[in-house]
């Protein structure tokens, strides 16, 4: 006789043949669950078997599933910003996968930053936002629980540095994130996509003042050599900016109470540097750049009254 073994399936017991067990099991998704099916079969005495296909005695049982869910944060941050033209203005994106799937497609685009509502001047310099970290692979996907940050910059120019310098927050910028779940649907993240930053107003000047015996840009320094009567000094002033923005209408103002000539001094004029503006003898003014000069000079003819009152 044929030793048999009994098999259970949800309380029901069931005998069979051992050497003619058949046992078919599947898993399958159904929704939100995880669904086994188990069949049994087995030869009856005649050899044949117990039951015809199909119709073999079977049972389920169904494991619940959490449901997906898709979601994640991307925050945006200033890594670094200078304060002069031809520095940078670093921004990072971070993504977390706070969500049960995985996210992909990602895909993070910048037009530029602002300058107190002025658009960015030097967009040539913007670089592509690029994955500089990730916490867990290295696929450019958003593994659940993982962290990937993105990182580009954006080079001021001295237009952008002028159009914001000094101004509270005066810098903005606003990125763009996009990615798919596993279904290839759309997931919009939460967080903080737009942050502003200040450039500080750091406007300076320099003035150097000499004495020459003869016009820009000859003649030499006079120091303490004595002057006669009808000797002219041209008296050279050098402004040179020292700060981080533009200035503008830059003058000089020279004469009484703080010279102490009893003639009368000439007109201030641009004579020469490195400043946009074009000298010469009735400019008065001058737009100067960072690092740029501006020369004026003035002529002052020694009179009789000059030496009288030594």
């Amino acid at each position: 006789m044929k030793q048999k073994q009994i098999l259970k399936f949800s309380g029901v017991a069931w005998r069979y043949p051992m050497t003619a067990l058949v046992l078919l099991a599947q898993v399958a998704a159904a929704g939100a669950a995880i669904t086994n099916t188990a069949t049994v079969n087995g030869d009856a005495p005649d050899g044949n078997p117990a039951y015809a296909p199909g119709s073999e005695p079977s049972d389920s049982e169904s494991v619940g599933v959490v449901t997906k869910s898709a979601s994640y944060t991307a925050n945006k941050t200033v890594a670094a910003i200078g304060d002069e033209a031809g520095e940078d203005i670093v921004y990072r994106v971070t993504l977390v996968n706070t969500g049960n799937v995985t996210i992909d497609t990602l895909s993070v685009t910048d037009p530029g930053p602002t300058f107190n509502g002025n658009a960015a001047t030097n967009l040539g310099s913007l670089t592509a936002p690029t994955i500089i970290s990730e916490s867990d692979t290295t696929d450019g996907i958003l593994q659940v629980g993982e962290t990937i940050i993105y990182e580009f910059q954006y080079t001021m120019s001295q237009t952008d540095v002028d159009n914001a310098a000094g101004v509270t927050n005066g810098v903005d910028n606003t990125a763009t994130v996009s990615a798919e779940d596993p279904d290839d649907v759309s997931v919009p993240p939460t967080g903080t996509l737009t942050v502003e930053d200040t450039i500080p107003d750091n406007s300076a000047l320099t003035l150097d003042k000499s004495a020459y015996d003869d016009v820009f840009p000859g003649g030499s320094l006079i120091g303490l050599t004595q002057q006669s009567v009808g000797s002219v000094i041209y008296y050279r002033f050098t402004v040179t900016n020292t700060g981080n923005t533009t200035i503008t209408n830059a003058t000089i103002t020279d004469g009484p109470p703080a010279f102490s000539g009893s003639g009368g001094l000439g007109t201030i004029a641009l004579v020469g540097g490195t400043t946009s503006t074009t000298p010469g003898p009735a400019v008065t003014a001058a737009d100067i750049a960072p690092t740029e000069t501006a020369i004026f000079e003035v002529a002052y003819t020694v009179t009789q009254t000059d030496v009288d009152n030594q």
